[in-house]
């Protein structure tokens, strides 16, 4: 019997020059808008940053610039700075820490409270949904967020945290996803972004939540992620038709995860992020093939058909890298070793850097595993096997 719950998703704008469209989605009433950016000369490569300017113009414009993930400290911030101004609506544009910034300004500067009141395992009040207007603008392809219901939020430190603000109203009003902001993307950023998508869509895909809805959708953004990551990251970065690729399939990661649910990788990613400074794109793809190798070594030791089921798809997408179909149930133990041979292949190509090159170290370990968890992960990994992994990778 199939039963699940679907969010809302935002109405979204994609292709070549869709900023320019800004002005006909902007409500009516709009007079005062807040911009969140990253720092404009990364932005304004080819004047893109100037074009955005000028297609909200003459609008009253107030412009914050985002260097950093968000922290309850900076959201509390902004929101005590603009909360008499009488802002219309919060346009982000920039990465997912500018997007998060964005997406927690606008559901608080309605509130009295402080963030903290309203993040999960964190605070003990329960936000509401009420928010100010919300356009998202991505110009990295990664987390997704610009489809997402929550803003994650950071303290790192010996008692930190990585968590989120959640409701399901709080996904963006618009999406805005234009190839062209995203052109001039770091390679470093392009590699741990696009792996941070593959993550998404593969954990949403195997999820113990997952429905035929986030299945399709999952398996139709990593069909673009294969194809387009590493040509995008290493051989042509400026390519709009790569660039293209890429957005659509962290697009897809945003709407698959915010609908089933990640897995161990993400469990790792909020407890080390909440430890360490260390970018969310790099803990996945750091962690991706060796998670998933170990998920389906324990998947494999207990054939039941739950586990068949889950095994099937992790060979499913291995078949993808082979731009084939999983032929037969004898093909899914090849297949689910091609898809480990891929992932490890893809975190060399993409120097995604070992977490020992960021101050992890073993006695690192039981604080990271204490604030760990596996999420919808289809196995739910022991403290041991938790342990494994992250020896693997540090």
């Amino acid at each position: 019997m199939l039963s699940f719950n679907f969010t809302k998703i935002p109405t979204i704008l994609f292709g070549i020059g869709k900023v320019k469209e800004i002005n006909t989605i902007l409500p009516n009433y709009t007079k005062k808008i807040l911009l969140i950016s990253a720092p404009k000369d990364i932005l304004n490569s080819k004047g893109k940053f100037d074009q955005l300017m000028e297609a909200i113009e003459p609008k009253t414009i107030y412009h914050e610039t985002v260097l950093r993930e968000p922290s309850p400290n900076s959201i509390n911030s902004l929101v005590k700075k603009y909360k008499h101004s009488e802002i219309d609506i919060v346009v982000a544009i920039g990465g997912g820490s500018t997007i998060d910034t964005g997406k927690a300004v606008s559901a608080m500067i309605l509130h009295d409270v402080p963030v903290e009141d309203y993040l999960e395992g964190i605070g003990t009040k329960k936000h509401d949904g009420k928010k100010i207007p919300f356009i998202a603008i991505p110009t990295t392809s990664g987390t997704g967020s610009e489809a997402t219901k929550n803003a994650v939020l950071s303290r790192p430190g010996d008692d930190g945290f990585k968590k989120s603000l959640r409701h399901n109203n709080l996904v963006p009003d618009y999406a805005i996803i234009d190839p062209e902001f995203m052109v001039t993307c770091p390679r470093n950023v392009t590699s741990a972004c696009g792996m941070d998508t593959f993550t998404q869509l593969l954990e949403s895909y195997v999820s113990t939540d997952s429905n035929p809805i986030t299945d399709a959708l999952a398996l139709s953004g990593m069909q673009y992620s294969i194809q387009y990551l590493i040509p995008t990251a290493i051989e042509d970065p400026e390519n709009l038709h790569y660039r293209e690729g890429l957005a659509y399939a962290a697009l897809m990661s945003g709407i698959t995860l915010a609908n089933a649910g990640l897995g161990t990788v993400h469990g790792f990613a909020s407890s080390i992020g909440g430890l360490f400074d260390i970018p969310h794109g790099v803990i996945c793809g750091s962690l991706m093939a060796e998670t998933n190798r170990l998920t389906i070594e324990r998947l494999l030791e207990s054939p039941s058909d739950e586990n068949l089921k889950y095994l099937r798809k992790f060979a499913e997408v291995g078949a993808l890298f082979e731009n084939k179909r999983l032929s037969s149930e004898e093909q899914i133990e090849i297949n689910c070793k091609i898809l480990i041979d891929k992932l490890q292949e893809m975190t060399k190509k993409l120097d995604l850097k070992r977490l020992g090159e960021y101050g992890i170290n073993k006695s690192s370990i039981d604080a990271i595993i204490e604030k760990a968890s596996n999420k919808n992960n289809p196995i739910q990994h022991s403290e041991e096997d938790l342990r494994i992994i992250l020896e693997n990778r540090i």
